[in-house]
């Protein structure tokens, strides 16, 4: 048992991968704990990390704007974690901004 201290900003999310903790915060930082100690981290320059789920050596982020972001480890190098995608893509958001069944009618009564 132990505890881990991180002085830039609030731990929101964390996930477990073999030995690894993966932590995220609202400086916009996911940081990867081994043996309770900084192994690495890396920046989403996304805002604040809500969630992190890692599923089949794929790591999922979402963050405060709405986004998911997918990260994967390199194999040789666990310190090194590359970005590959961005969930949903501007494809779908620029379908339903178009989409007229996507617009909200307000009125009074």
């Amino acid at each position: 048992m132990g505890s881990f201290v991180r002085e830039k900003g609030h731990i929101y999310s964390l996930s477990t991968f073999n030995d690894l903790l993966y932590t995220g915060s609202d400086s916009k930082n996911i940081w990867v704990w081994k043996n309770q100690k900084d192994f690495s981290g890396f920046k989403s320059n996304s805002g604040l990390v809500k969630a992190i789920v890692i599923a089949n050596e794929i790591i999922f982020t979402g963050h405060q704007d709405g986004k998911i972001r997918l990260w994967k480890v390199f194999v040789k190098d666990p310190t090194i974690h590359k970005r590959f995608g961005t969930l949903p893509t501007l494809k779908p958001y620029i379908k339903s901004s178009i989409n007229p069944s996507t617009y909200v009618e307000i009125r009074r009564n």
